[in-house]
């Protein structure tokens, strides 16, 4: 049970990392 939250709270940040390099490019590229 530990072993999950740790890697779904690994996976929520890998994600919001993406999300967030996403909005800058976008951005810029606006």
């Amino acid at each position: 049970n530990r072993l999950e939250s740790q890697s779904s709270n690994f996976l929520g940040k890998v994600i919001s990392d993406t999300v967030l390099r996403l909005n800058a490019n976008f951005l810029e590229l606006k």
